[in-house]
């Protein structure tokens, strides 16, 4: 199969097998599983299909690819001392709420109060109709946007990252402000091997998102609106989305003899989140990919040119 052919199998065919994710809350009320792991081997054929999730009860993605990475070296052969240790214990681990250094406590309750409850809400009934979908995007036609916007706007700054999103934020219809969502593991604060929940999200207006330039200052200056200036209306309305991208995170399945042909978050991972959510993730060698449940879109030149073409 072709990458494209690949995705649409793996929709139509294998995550039916799995079923939907449960919400952390369904998942501690029943007392599930905080992680799991499952091997499905496809008859006849040298293919598999590894399987893991992790509860966002214990670690975000950055966590569940530390783990997925500590398994993959002690499967291939790897001594303990030889496979990086996650930290467990760092000391901001007891307080999990993380925000932006701009927010003040009336942009914490806009951001996670009443007004964003209100706003969920509003944009309940739209699960009855919201689908999940996912489209590749050419890693070769991504750097060449990328390399063209730093020679036009002299900045050498403008990531691949930032050319997606734009793109993503363009074909979008129903939202007005994205949150991204970014890893808050600084190195000194939080260790970048801490194991748990270390991220917080920076609200930007999908106009400002749309430029790579704008959104690539205000992820450096983790900051797009000034204090107190969270436009409360847009969180009322429900017109408020979710940014994400675990690209950069991401750790490859590494055994010994073992190939990874390609790598899906499972759908169902926003199935109940009634926003339009956007997931940007590394599919293979070739080709990224977007998963997302955005209620309406339109036609975009500015996603057009970095889609993949590979039939």
């Amino acid at each position: 199969m072709s990458s494209s052919e690949l995705l649409e199998f793996a929709q139509t065919h294998l995550f039916p097998c799995y079923g939907e994710l449960e919400l952390t809350a369904q998942q501690v009320r029943r007392q599930m599983p905080v992680f799991s792991s499952s091997l499905m081997l496809i008859p006849n054929s040298t293919y598999a299909i590894f399987s893991s999730k992790l509860s966002h009860a214990v670690g975000d993605g950055v966590t569940f690819f530390q783990v997925l990475k500590q398994i993959s070296l002690y499967m291939s052969g790897k001594t303990e001392a030889e496979i990086p240790p996650i930290d467990w214990d760092v000391p901001a681990h007891i307080n999990h709420e993380f925000y932006p250094p701009s927010f003040s406590k009336r942009d914490v309750d806009v951001s996670y109060g009443l007004p964003f409850l209100l706003g969920l809400m509003k944009n309940g009934p739209s699960l009855a109709w919201r689908k999940q979908s996912m489209f590749l995007i050419d890693k070769h036609l991504v750097n060449d946007k990328k390399r063209q916007l730093r020679s036009e706007l002299n900045n050498t700054s403008i990531s691949s990252n930032d050319v997606i999103t734009a793109a993503i934020c363009d074909v979008n219809v129903g939202t007005d402000l994205f949150v991204f969502t970014e890893n808050a593991r600084d190195g000194a604060y939080v260790p970048h091997n801490a194991g748990g929940n270390f991220l917080w999200e920076i609200p930007i207006s999908k106009e400002a998102a749309k430029d790579p330039v704008e959104f690539r200052k205000t992820v450096d200056s983790k900051a797009h609106y000034e204090t107190d200036k969270l436009p409360v209306e847009k969180f009322l309305c429900g017109r408020v989305g979710r940014l994400t991208s675990l690209a950069t995170i991401t750790e490859q399945v590494m055994y010994n003899g073992l190939e990874t042909i390609c790598t899906i978050p499972n759908p169902s991972f926003i199935g109940k989140i009634p926003m339009d959510v956007a997931i940007i993730f590394r599919y293979n060698k070739l080709y990224w990919a977007v998963l997302h449940n955005f209620e309406k879109t339109k036609p975009s030149q500015m996603l057009d040119a970095i889609l993949a073409r590979d039939g």
